[in-house]
């Protein structure tokens, strides 16, 4: 989970939905509105950088992965020691994140 994690973020910190599209399983029903949150965010300039990890849980086929990174955005400066918790479930045998805050 840990890898997928670091992959995710380094193709979202390249800016574009189509490099994540494929990491992600929106939940049942709202692909569109996750999806339109999600590009917010990029067309936002969010970037997550300096990734330390704190926590990685596992349960079964979900998964949570919490780390401190600095968090920037292009109207903001970088926020260091910015806490972020993503959500993974496994689909066929590859985790997807599920909830990006």
């Amino acid at each position: 989970v840990r890898d997928r994690c670091t992959d995710y973020l380094s193709l979202w910190n390249m800016g574009k939905l189509e490099g994540v599209q494929p990491m992600l399983l929106p939940p049942q029903g709202q692909d569109g509105a996750f999806l339109l949150a999600l590009q917010r965010k990029l067309d936002e300039g969010t970037r997550y950088r300096k990734v330390n990890f704190r926590t990685i849980v596992v349960s079964g086929d979900s998964a949570s992965v919490g780390f401190v990174c600095e968090f920037s955005t292009t109207k903001d400066k970088p926020k260091p020691d910015t806490e972020v918790i993503l959500r993974f479930s496994r689909a066929g045998g590859i985790w997807k994140v599920t909830e990006h805050p």
